[in-house]
Formats: C-alpha cells, sequence, structure tokens
C-alpha cells in the first residue's frame, strides 16, 4: 500500500472502486490535479497521508461476498429487498453526486470541451428514466411479484 504514495491521484481515482468518494470527503482534486503524486495532494489539501491510504485501502476492499446474499438460494423476497437497499439506493446517490460533479466539470472545462454538454445532456436523460423505472419496479412489479 505505501507504493500509493508516489502514485498519482488520477491512476489511483482509475484503478480503485470509490477512490473518488475518499478523495472528494478528504479535499483531493482528482480531475485538474489528478497528475499529483497522492503524497503530494495530502499536502496540499492539508490531510496525512496514513489516513487517505487507510481510506483507499478499505474502498478497495469495501465489497464482501457476506454482503451479499446467496442469489442461488435467496428468496425472491430477499433478492427484491437486496436490490431496493442496495442497488436502487446505490443509483439514486450517485446519481446526484454524479450530476454535482458533471455540472462542475462543465463549468470549469466546457469552453474548452463542448463535446461535456452533450455527455451532461445523455447523462441527465439517463438520470430523469432511471428514476421512475427504480420507482415503478419498487412499487408496481416488486409488490407484485412477493405477493405471487
Amino acid at each position: 500500500m505505501n507504493s500509493f504514495a508516489t502514485r498519482t491521484v488520477r491512476d489511483l481515482a482509475l484503478e480503485i472502486p470509490g477512490a473518488t468518494r475518499v478523495f472528494e470527503k478528504s479535499g483531493i482534486d482528482y480531475c485538474c490535479g489528478g497528475q499529483r503524486s497522492l503524497a503530494d495532494a495530502c499536502a496540499k489539501a492539508e490531510v496525512t497521508i496514513e489516513e487517505v491510504m487507510k481510506s483507499l485501502e478499505l474502498a478497495n476492499c469495501s465489497h464482501s461476498a457476506a454482503e451479499e446474499p446467496n442469489f442461488l438460494t435467496a428468496t425472491l423476497a430477499d433478492l427484491i429487498d437486496h436490490i431496493v437497499a442496495k442497488h436502487h439506493l446505490f443509483t439514486s446517490n450517485e446519481i446526484e453526486r454524479l450530476r454535482g460533479l458533471m455540472n462542475k466539470v462543465c463549468e470549469v472545462h466546457g469552453q474548452n470541451h463542448p463535446e461535456l454538454e452533450t455527455l451532461r445532456t445523455l447523462f441527465e436523460t439517463l438520470g430523469l428514466e432511471l428514476g421512475p423505472h427504480m420507482m415503478k419496479e419498487e412499487r408496481v412489479l416488486f409488490p407484485y411479484v412477493k405477493g405471487m
């Protein structure tokens, strides 16, 4: 894990699931400041590298098979509850988080990269379609399946 200190923030953000959330909580810029080493980025953000590295390690190992139901033996009701509690909640939260990041990137880089506006429009369309889709599953499809 100590080798992370010399790696660039951008590389870590690309390689470690959840790294961007760690960086956001720590005040580390992984976009425009992504070329910095993790050690330099931590110094600039005035956070200890040990704390960030520990958070990155947790993010890298956070998904445990013990958290998942056994999909081969779980009941449909258990699978539905898992989908709603884990995937729907995660998706809703990520759409909101990513919307803010998308807006920020468009504001900072949009003038030099007009294609970002197209990407933002596509992302908004996706978000607008996923919300009602998940709601329909939760209010119509899943109750129907559970009642079978």
